[in-house]
Order: C-alpha cells, then sequence, then structure tokens
C-alpha cells in the first residue's frame, strides 16, 4: 500500500470519477470484502473506491487488500494520522481540492454501512446507483441510516426511526459545492454536514443500512477502538483486560460511557444466547429488504409511515 501524506498535492487521482466512495479502516476483518463488493455494484464502471487504512495487521484484512490491490477503481492508502482527521477539510487541505477536481460526487462511508437507493418507477431499493439523475435537482443527500436486528442482514428497524436516521446518516456530496471549513466534523454525519452549510435541497431516497448488529463482536472492538481515538482510553489498554473489568476504566474525554455502555448490552445479549440464532423481533417494528431490492412490511401503518416520510417537505434537521 501507498502512504498517504496530507502534504501530496497531486497524484492521488490519475483520473476523473463519477463518484468516490471513500472509507476510513483498520482491521475490519468481517466486513471488508463484503463492502468492496457491495461498493463495486453501486459505482459502476465510472466510479472509484478510495480506503484509507489505519495500519491495519489482520491478516484477513491485509489478504483481501492483496486481492484488490491493483484493481483499477480501488485506490488503497496507509493512512498515519488520526482516522478521523480524514473527515477534516482544513488538516487535509490537498486530498480535498483533489476530490473536487476528481469527481462529481463523493461520500464517506464505514464497513458497516451499505447504501442502496430507492427508485420511484419500479418501487424497489437498488445497489446500482445513477447518482447524476438520484441528485440532479437537489444540493446534497442524507442517507437515512436504519440498522438491522440481530443478526440478520434484511430486517431492519425503521419504525418511529426514520428521523431520527436521516440526521444520523451519511451524506452524499456534490463536489462543486463543496467548500473547505475548519469543522472536523462536517462530513460525518448527516446533521453535522448541515449545520456547517445549511443547504435545505435534499432528497431522501437514499438508505445506509446500517449492519452494526450482524457481527457483534466487530461492533464490540470497533467501540474499544474508539474509545482509544476519540475519548481518552490508554492506548496501552489490552482489549481482553478492557471486557474484563470494563466498569473500572475511565476515559478523558465525554462522550465515552455510551460506547461502554454500547458494548455492555452487547455482551450481555450474547451472554443470553441472543446472539446464537436470530432472536424474535417486533414485527410492527421492522420490514424485510429482499436480494432483488423489493420489500415486505408486516403492516399498513409501517409502510404508510415510510411513504408519509419520503413525502416530508419539512426540514428535518432543524429541530
Amino acid at each position: 500500500m501507498k502512504l498517504f501524506s496530507r502534504d501530496i498535492v497531486d497524484g492521488i487521482f490519475d483520473q476523473y470519477y463519477s463518484v468516490l466512495i471513500i472509507l476510513k479502516t483498520k482491521d475490519e476483518d468481517e466486513f471488508i470484502e463484503l463492502w468492496i463488493n457491495h461498493y463495486l455494484n453501486v459505482i459502476g464502471k465510472s466510479g472509484a473506491i478510495l480506503i484509507f487504512d489505519n495500519e491495519s495487521t489482520s491478516e484477513v484484512v491485509l489478504g483481501v487488500y492483496r486481492k484488490y490491490f491493483t484493481h483499477p477503481q480501488i485506490m488503497i492508502w496507509t493512512y498515519p494520522y488520526p482516522p478521523d482527521s480524514v473527515h477534516n477539510s482544513m488538516f487535509n487541505a490537498n486530498l480535498y481540492k483533489n476530490i473536487k477536481k476528481h469527481c462529481d460526487f463523493f461520500v464517506f462511508l464505514d464497513t458497516d454501512e451499505f447504501l442502496f437507493y430507492f427508485d420511484c418507477c419500479s418501487n424497489l431499493l437498488k445497489s446500482e446507483i445513477n447518482f447524476y439523475s438520484a441528485m440532479e435537482a437537489i444540493e446534497w443527500s442524507p442517507s437515512v441510516w436504519i440498522e438491522n436486528v440481530n443478526l440478520a442482514n434484511n430486517i431492519f428497524l425503521i419504525k418511529n426511526k426514520l428521523i431520527s436516521g436521516a440526521r444520523s446518516g451519511k451524506p452524499i456530496i456534490k463536489s462543486k459545492d463543496f467548500l473547505l471549513i475548519e469543522d472536523s466534523a462536517s462530513l460525518n454525519h448527516n446533521i453535522n454536514y448541515y449545520k456547517s452549510y445549511k443547504n435545505n435541497s435534499y432528497s431522501l431516497k437514499f438508505f445506509c443500512l446500517h449492519m452494526k448488529n450482524l457481527f457483534p463482536w466487530q461492533r464490540i472492538k470497533s467501540n474499544f477502538n474508539k474509545l482509544k481515538r476519540l475519548h481518552g482510553l490508554d492506548k496501552g489498554v489490552e482489549f481482553d483486560d478492557f471486557i474484563y473489568n470494563i466498569d473500572s476504566y475511565e476515559f478523558r474525554y465525554k462522550g465515552g460511557n455510551m460506547y461502554r455502555d454500547e458494548i455492555k448490552k452487547i455482551i450481555k445479549d450474547i451472554d443470553e444466547g441472543k446472539y446464537n440464532k436470530k432472536i424474535s423481533y417486533l414485527s410492527k417494528d421492522c420490514f424485510i429488504i429482499y436480494e432483488d431490492g423489493s420489500m415486505k412490511f408486516f403492516n399498513e401503518e409501517l409502510r404508510n409511515e415510510l411513504i408519509n416520510f419520503w413525502g416530508r417537505r419539512d426540514n428535518l434537521f432543524l429541530a
């Protein structure tokens, strides 16, 4: 892998792309190849995938990189800086200038996030996305975050989750409208992007399927890494020690308890056998997405909630 430097002025991209899908990642064994194959389908023949790897050591991950390293639509860089600094368009000013020059659209997505678009003509959720058509008359688009139920890759909670999902998902951005600003969180979630840019012209047809409950130990490891890089958990703390003594650790920065509480809940669910098989779910709160993109709702109330959500004209980001 090539070593990325924020001082690189040219040479990050060697051609122009319709869309760039950008990932920051480290040692995410379960998802990485599944993620790559999904986004190769999303971008078609005119887009590209840009991976910033934060010095992974997993042989599974490194093996996937070797497999795809020569793919003409995949660029893999070792990213030696704090992982969340990739979102800081002032810290990485040269990178973002290159992005603006070399693509029409871009979006940052994690390995457990899978982007789809609702096609009104076919009434299907599609992974093959024509970004030009989908974003023709809008300034940007939030992708609506919805999470899967335990161990299920096609059952998702949406009842009373759509507005919060629209605020929490990842923004799809038109490069020509993007400005370099100092807010390092501006690209991380829809609400951050909206607060920075105040763009009111957007669509609600993009879905970001958040597979956070598919591989429980992957989620635990991800939260553990966030506690280290974002909330001041001592970098010398080993994963096993943290899990066995989870309540004894303190965090230097606020917000850490949220990730610790999620880890504790997942471990409790594992201990209670909820991850041994697909747990029962409240059908009135969920819907199923089939491989062909069709959707099954368990009642009309849920279907109407989604239809009404798509028809909203008020600003979801002001509340």
